[in-house]
Formats: C-alpha cells, sequence, structure tokens
C-alpha cells in the first residue's frame, strides 16, 4: 500500500490523498469499492507512463487474496489456470482392475476394460 501511495503522492501530489483516503482504518467494515476505483482513475489520468489495465486488474485481484493471509487462497490468470488444469487433469496410472469387499476381505472382482491387469 505505501508503494502505491508513493506512486500516486509522486504522480499527482499531496492534494490527491484527501479523496483517496476516505474513512480512518476501523471507522467502517464496508468494502470500499469506491476508493479502489478512485485510485484507479488517478492512476489511469495521472500517472506519468504508459498504464496497462489488465496487469493492474490482476495485480489487485492477487493482492486481495495475498491479503487474506491464507497459504491456500491465491488467484491464476488464464495463462496460469491453463497450466494449472493440465496438471490436474493428466492421466492416471493402476492395474486396471475392480475391487469389492468380500467377507472383510479385499477381493479382485474384474478387470477393467483396455487397461493393464
Amino acid at each position: 500500500m505505501f508503494l502505491i501511495l508513493a506512486l500516486v503522492v509522486a504522480s499527482v501530489g499531496v492534494n490527491a490523498l484527501p479523496t483517496l483516503a476516505g474513512p480512518a482504518p476501523g471507522a467502517t467494515d464496508q468494502f470500499r469499492v469506491d476508493v479502489i476505483l478512485q485510485l484507479l482513475e488517478v492512476i489511469t489520468s495521472q500517472f506519468d507512463g504508459e498504464v496497462d489495465p489488465s496487469r493492474l486488474l490482476h495485480g489487485a485481484l492477487r493482492g486481495m487474496l495475498n491479503a487474506l493471509g491464507d497459504p491456500y487462497a491465491g488467484y491464476y490468470d488464464q495463462r496460469q489456470l491453463a497450466h494449472f488444469m493440465e496438471g490436474i487433469q493428466g492421466r492416471f496410472g493402476g492395474v486396471g482392475i475392480i475391487i469389492q469387499l468380500i467377507r472383510e476381505e479385499v477381493t479382485i472382482v474384474a478387470p477393467i476394460p483396455g487397461t493393464p491387469v
């Protein structure tokens, strides 16, 4: 947050801060989408350089999930999701049999057609 705030201050000056600050921390539990939109407006209109809106969006989404502090929460863009899905939709190996519990014993009932036995 400090880096973003520093970029905004450097780009537009201290006068922009009151409109971006919103209420004091802890003053409200309501999610402030308006603050995010205001910051986006300041960045796109005042930042001295090229702004990639897609990169900003993906960065914001990653940042929100990282802020949860949950090591299992994360954001994948389309390319990363496709790569992840390839990894989990791969083929799995096995012996190709159907087993059943008969009289409290694991018993091979039949081979699965088209698999090695």
